[in-house]
């Protein structure tokens, strides 16, 4: 994996949003990033690191809990929300 941009050193809350895996059998996961203030910062997708990418860019994030979500709700969220690789 490559390094990333920390953005944000706040405490950011994260909720794990599982969708069936695809026709292939790759997991569709990934979390909605929060700030502590509640406002939303976007998504980062897990793909096959777990939480270690969400970790990366905001190192004092807090798992708050895991939402099963049908595949075309996870795809909308990843494809309008993703936090990008070298920024928002």
């Amino acid at each position: 994996m490559a390094r990333r941009k920390v953005l944000s050193r706040s405490i950011v809350y994260a909720v794990k949003l599982a969708a069936p895996n695809d026709r292939s059998g790759n997991p569709r996961r990934g979390w909605d990033i929060y700030a502590k203030n509640g406002w939303y910062w976007g998504f980062v997708d897990e793909g096959y690191h777990g939480s270690a990418d969400v970790r990366a860019l905001f190192p004092k994030v807090i798992y708050l809990a895991t939402y099963s979500v049908s595949a075309s709700d996870y795809n909308n969220t990843r494809k309008t929300h993703e936090i990008e690789e070298h920024g928002i």
